[in-house]
């Protein structure tokens, strides 16, 4: 039976990312993506944007750890933009379990420290901002 709610639970939020990640593209370009954070087992967070699923414990750079991982496979998928290219864009899309296991201060910690842009040299790479 918990095999069956877990994978429930699993088709649910792939319908969520798909859903949340057409309606990035539309908004911003085709190459917005959105990054879920959410916890399954009350204790890690996991991380699952179009190309990557990862997990990391709970901590303070849990948001750069995240952050840094999905924004180096952005940048390996699409390369470095040119000027007149479009910028990729990542939206963290935060979920109810994720505030949860961080909890009310270091939920609003890693919002405020996940927007923000990447840059190499003078050239943004990557854009990141959080759904609203």
């Amino acid at each position: 039976m918990k095999m069956l709610i877990g994978l429930l639970r699993f088709k649910c939020l792939n319908l969520f990312r798909d859903f949340f990640k057409l309606y990035v593209r539309s908004k911003y370009d085709v190459t917005g993506d959105v990054c879920f954070v959410y916890s399954r087992d009350g204790k890690t967070l996991f991380y699952m944007t179009d190309t990557i699923n990862g997990q990391c414990a709970v901590s303070d750079k849990a948001c750069e750890l995240i952050r840094k991982q999905c924004g180096e496979n952005k940048l390996m998928e699409y390369g470095l933009p040119q000027p007149e290219q479009l910028i990729p864009r990542l939206v963290l899309v935060p979920t109810l379990s994720m505030l949860q296991v961080l909890g009310v201060k270091k939920f609003i910690k890693f919002l405020q420290d996940w927007p923000g842009d990447s840059k190499v040299g003078d050239i943004t790479v990557m854009k990141y901002s959080v759904m609203q």
